[in-house]
């Protein structure tokens, strides 16, 4: 999956699968990352992005699934010889997305090359009321990149867990 930086947004890249032990179990695993910033902490140009994404082993072969709000991120990239796909977004696509994640899984494993993934694991968070502490049902849009392209990586196979097309 790949979500597209912008301003100080980090451009991001992971490759993720799932893993079915022999007892059933599904475990989410996270192998390799890419957390893409330009040395003034903005989002590293466009041009720059075939060169990092190559980083990944077969990285011309895999399907990649990016966001969709930036086509001709997509568009470009393909002319560079990427497999890429745009994402389907739908309303609560994000909520679908993380309450997979969440509850689908019996672990998320995050190899140690991915420090972003692990680090957004553990900071994302939902809005809470400042009055009561009572957690609300927002997801607060920041610490997001690395899980928004997990989110892309399994776009298919959320939509089909709630039902969607394939």
């Amino acid at each position: 999956g790949a979500d597209w930086g912008f301003g100080s947004d980090p451009t991001t890249r992971v490759r993720c699968w799932i893993w079915t032990k022999k007892s059933a179990k599904r475990y989410l695993c996270v192998e390799r990352e890419v957390y893409l910033q330009g040395s003034d902490g903005n989002a590293l140009e466009l041009r720059h992005l075939p060169r990092e994404f190559d980083t990944f082993p077969d990285s011309r072969t895999t399907m990649i699934y990016a966001d969709c709000a930036q086509p001709q991120n997509i568009t470009y990239m393909t002319n560079e010889g990427f497999r890429m796909e745009p994402c389907d977004k739908w309303p609560g696509s994000v909520e679908d997305g993380v309450e997979h994640i969440r509850g689908t899984y019996s672990g998320i494993i995050v190899h140690p090359d991915c420090p972003h993934t692990a680090e957004e694991m553990m900071l994302y968070s939902y809005k809470t009321d400042k009055l009561t502490g009572e957690v609300l049902p927002d997801i607060i849009d920041k610490m997001n990149h690395c899980i928004d392209a997990i989110r892309y990586a399994l776009n298919d196979v959320i939509q089909h867990s709630r039902g969607g097309h394939l």
